[in-house]
């Protein structure tokens, strides 16, 4: 009797267990139907082919094709600086003057010094133009006299004087060449301390200013003639490789638009940066101004259709790129691309991607592969 209750009872908990477990697969089936699976939202945009990645985009200042970058010749500090960034000034007007003090004393000593052997010199002269009186007249005397002695002797004496005269002055002649170099060149330094303008034009850049400290090759500032305008600019070889001579460009900064024409290619490119120098002469009438900073566009020579999805749908993990399509049935698929040019706020893609596919640009840092997504506004 006793085993048949504890049977009882075992077959009780034993059903009470499976009515439990029963109860909670029930539930959690319930709950699987009425929770769906977490949907991340998302926003997307879609591929699409255009030429807009091969137009060109670069920038450059205004320059003139006349420009010159004045640098210091000596040494010494600026104590007049007398002009400023976009003055135009005139040829030969003063920019700055540097502390010339002992160029100016070197000037007087190379003054002094020429007076000096130039007094030598018309002593020493007069001198032996008086000895060789003297001995001409003794000659002439003792030939008169017919003292033949006398007259050798006088002889010899106005031969000795035309001698020393000439070998005298000759000397002092090269010691006056001499110092008429020290003082042309003591003059040309003297100038060198004061800076003018080689042409007329405008100060694009001031280097230095009033009290600057300045050594021979110190940049003092960049003066450009506004008669003939151009931009320089550096690009890529490749990049380079689109362009022509003659061909236009268009030139904007602010409100000026404006067109231009390539006019010179660097061959070679150069060989520190490994760029391409272009130089773009800015057609006349335009509304530029010397210092401006244009942004340059220009379409290639043969422009072709090129598939590009915005900058902001990349994702970058470690050297790879890659993109989250969203499928017909609102997966993400992580599909692996090939980058090509940057177009601005859109990239090229060379690989990896279909026109018309729709790629994640929000939301995709939280996104795996194969997770499900909700489209934003959808």
């Amino acid at each position: 009797m006793k085993n048949r209750k504890n049977i009882y009872l075992a077959l009780l908990v034993t059903g009470t267990s499976l009515v439990f477990f029963a109860l909670k697969l029930s539930s959690a089936k319930s709950a699987s139907l009425q929770s769906p699976a977490l949907e991340t939202e998302v926003k997307t945009a879609s591929t699409e082919k255009t030429a807009d990645c091969q137009i060109a985009n670069f920038s450059g200042f205004v320059e003139g094709k006349d420009q010159v970058d004045l640098a210091a010749k000596v040494s010494g500090e600026i104590v007049t600086a007398l002009k400023k960034e976009g003055d135009l000034i005139k040829t030969g007007e003063t920019i700055f003057i540097i502390d010339r003090k002992n160029a100016t004393v070197d000037v007087q000593n190379a003054q002094n010094n020429l007076a000096a052997t130039q007094e030598s010199r018309k002593k020493a002269g007069d001198y032996y133009d008086s000895l060789i009186k003297e001995a001409s007249t003794a000659k002439n005397i003792a030939k008169d006299n017919g003292d033949d002695d006398a007259y050798a002797k006088a002889k010899k004496a106005l031969a000795s004087a035309e001698t020393a005269k000439k070998l005298q002055l000759s000397l002092l002649d090269a010691q006056i060449t001499d110092d008429s170099g020290a003082l042309s060149q003591a003059g040309t330094t003297l100038a060198d301390y004061t800076i003018t303008a080689p042409y007329t034009g405008t100060i694009l850049r001031l280097n230095a200013k009033l009290g600057s400290f300045v050594t021979p090759g110190t940049p003092l500032l960049t003066l450009a003639n506004d008669t003939q305008l151009e931009i320089m600019s550096s690009l890529s070889k490749k990049e380079a490789a689109n362009f022509s001579l003659g061909q236009t460009v268009f030139l904007k900064t602010g409100e000026k638009k404006g067109t231009g024409k390539i006019f010179a290619i660097s061959p070679s490119g150069d060989s520190t940066s490994f760029k391409t120098l272009i130089r773009i002469a800015i057609d006349k009438d335009q509304p530029f101004q010397l210092g401006d900073f244009v942004q340059i566009t220009a379409p290639p020579k043969n422009p072709s259709l090129t598939l590009t999805i915005p900058k902001n749908a990349v994702v970058y993990r470690y050297d790879d790129t890659f993109a989250f399509v969203v499928s017909d049935d609102n997966q993400a698929l992580e599909q692996k691309i090939t980058l090509g040019v940057d177009c601005g706020e859109q990239v090229e893609i060379l690989s990896g991607l279909q026109e018309n596919d729709r790629v994640v640009t929000d939301g995709k840092n939280n996104l795996k592969n194969n997770d499900l997504v909700k489209i934003y506004g959808e």
